[in-house]
């Protein structure tokens, strides 16, 4: 397309260290970054010299670009997450609302569907997954874990602690977990967080060797839902079945929302995909957002819109669309 694909040589440099990354940034190593941390955008960044005099710009774009949702995953093939009451105490455990207030500013909107914010799913119909330890304690006991052991944790009829491990990759989620780890415990879970490499910690979710995991997903324009719910996949590995989810019921709508073409049929269908894989947990869901953060060194031209309506890789965006502006770079 005309006026696309301007820069005439683009150098990529990998930085596994994501801190690394935004102190690369600042040095001037790299053009642009992207603020994934919310606390960073709201308290650091103001204070940063070059951006106060504009040497570095600042913000905040939005698009109609699709949204993908994310959440602990459980993995429902085993013990304890088989059973959906565990399922549901353990979304109603998930402070998300403290987290919003403490940690993320109030930056994020609260993920309720697996299609968030667009009209393909039916959250706006249904309420809100709230923390509700009152109301978690009740499905916990109706699940067999009425007793606690000497240590305080929750303990079924033999006598088997309600315990999970939540793994992850990121050090720079600990700030997340420390408080979600402490949300759980209080309600008598035995709730571990370990931290590991993410080839290891992949490979792991690939295989179906977890119990609980937290994981983020993009989002298609129009989407493939077979590709996460359908049945068969929910046994097989390298998936994005991970919760191993298996529904009949959404099985033939999968199979009806390939043979439709008009619109408002694939959304009706999706909308009831929705509400079935909502009514049985798989995920405990977290947050999304509709916008990127981004600050750049400002020696770029750009579009008015900074990128297009649906454009979902920001890196994407600026290579497809800006250009070197050379008074500004001067």
């Amino acid at each position: 397309a005309k006026n696309t694909y301007n820069f005439d040589r683009v150098e990529f440099i990998v930085i596994r260290d994501r801190e690394m990354v935004y102190e690369k940034f600042k040095s001037g190593e790299l053009d642009w970054y992207q603020v994934g941390m919310a606390r960073r955008w709201i308290e650091d960044i103001p204070k940063e010299q070059n951006i106060t005099k504009g040497y570095i710009q600042k913000r905040k774009i939005w698009n109609q670009q699709p949204v993908g949702y994310s959440g602990l995953c459980f993995n429902m093939r085993k013990p304890p997450f088989d059973d959906i009451k565990v399922r549901m105490a353990f979304a109603h455990l998930f402070n998300r609302e403290m987290l919003m207030e403490k940690l993320f500013f109030n930056e994020y909107e609260y993920t309720n569907s697996i299609f968030p914010g667009r009209d393909w799913g039916s959250g706006n119909d249904r309420p809100r997954v709230e923390y509700d330890p009152d109301y978690a304690e009740e499905l916990l006991e109706e699940a067999g874990y009425e007793d606690r052991d000497d240590e305080g944790y929750l303990i079924d009829a033999d006598g088997k602690r309600l315990e999970v491990t939540l793994e992850y990759a990121n050090q720079g989620w600990e700030r997340i977990w420390l408080p979600v780890k402490e949300d759980f415990e209080e309600a008598g879970v035995k709730f571990n967080l370990k931290l590991l490499d993410p080839s290891t910690l992949m490979k792991k979710i690939s295989e179906r060797q977890f119990t609980i995991h937290f994981q983020s997903w993009g989002a298609l324009l129009f989407p493939n839902p077979e590709t996460s719910w359908r049945s068969s996949l929910a046994d097989k590995h390298y998936n994005n079945n991970i919760p191993g989810f298996k529904s009949d019921e959404v099985d033939d709508l999968c199979q009806e929302y390939n043979r439709v073409l008009d619109r408002a049929g694939q959304k009706a269908i999706t909308r009831k995909i929705d509400e079935l894989v909502c009514e049985q947990f798989p995920y405990a869901f977290a947050w999304h957002s509709n916008f990127f953060r981004v600050l750049f060194w400002d020696r770029f031209g750009h579009p008015e819109t900074y990128v297009t309506r649906i454009g979902d890789q920001l890196n994407e965006q600026m290579l497809l669309l800006w250009w070197f502006d050379v008074d500004r770079q001067k």
